[in-house]
C-alpha cells in the first residue's frame, strides 16, 4: 500500500500525534486536503467528504490515527490544563464523569470512531496506531525520514494512565469508545 500518488486526506483525531503526522508527510511532500482556511482539519470525515465532493473524495487516500481511549482521555485532560480551559483543581475523575453531559462534552471528546466512519461504515483506507506510529505510518507513506515528536506534552512524565481511573470511570470510557476498542482490541 503506497499513498504517495493519491490526494491524501489525513482525519485527524486529537490527542493523536497529528502535528506530527503532518510534519512527517510534509517532510515527504505529501500534499494534504486542507480546509477552506487553507488549514488541515479537525472536521469530521462526512464534512470533509461534503467540501470535497463524492469524486474527489472517493479517489482520495483515507488514513487517521488512535490511540489507547483511556490514555488518549488523560493527555486530553492534561492537555486542557496547559491551554488553562481547566484548572488543575479539577480532579480527572470529575472532568472525565462531566462528559457524561452532552453540554461539556467537545469535538474533541468525541469517540474515536466517529473520526474514521460515517453512520458505524469505517471509510478509511488505513488507521495508524499510536502506539506502533513508526511502523504503521511507513506502511501507506514508506520512507526513512525520522518521525519528530513535536508537542511537548503536558500530561506528567512517565505516567500510567491506568491510575488515573475508578471503576466508573473505566467504564465509561469503555463504553464510549467501545468501537475502537472493538476494532483495535485496545485493553485497559
Amino acid at each position: 500500500m503506497n499513498a504517495l500518488n493519491k490526494p491524501v486526506v489525513f482525519l485527524r483525531i486529537p490527542k493523536t500525534a497529528s502535528c506530527s503526522i503532518l510534519d512527517y508527510l510534509a517532510r515527504l511532500n505529501v500534499e494534504v486536503v486542507r480546509n477552506p482556511k487553507g488549514k488541515p482539519s479537525h472536521a469530521p470525515p462526512d464534512r470533509i467528504r461534503y467540501r470535497m465532493g463524492e469524486k474527489a473524495w472517493s479517489s482520495a487516500f483515507k488514513f487517521s490515527c488512535v490511540r489507547n481511549p483511556w490514555d488518549r482521555m488523560v493527555a486530553y485532560y492534561y492537555g486542557e490544563i496547559s491551554r488553562h480551559r481547566l484548572t488543575s483543581k479539577v480532579s480527572f475523575r470529575d472532568w472525565l464523569l462531566s462528559l457524561k453531559k452532552p453540554k461539556y462534552r467537545t469535538k474533541a471528546t468525541r469517540p474515536q470512531s466517529s473520526w474514521y466512519s460515517i453512520d458505524g461504515e469505517v471509510i478509511t483506507d488505513f488507521i495508524v496506531r499510536l502506539e506502533k506510529i513508526e511502523i504503521d505510518l511507513r506502511t501507506p507513506f514508506p520512507s526513512d525520514i525520522e518521525l519528530k515528536r513535536l508537542h511537548s506534552h503536558p500530561e506528567p512524565k512517565g505516567y500510567n494512565y491506568r491510575e488515573y481511573y475508578d471503576d466508573e470511570c473505566q467504564e465509561y470510557i469503555a463504553e464510549w469508545e467501545k468501537d475502537v476498542i472493538r476494532d483495535f482490541r485496545y485493553k485497559f
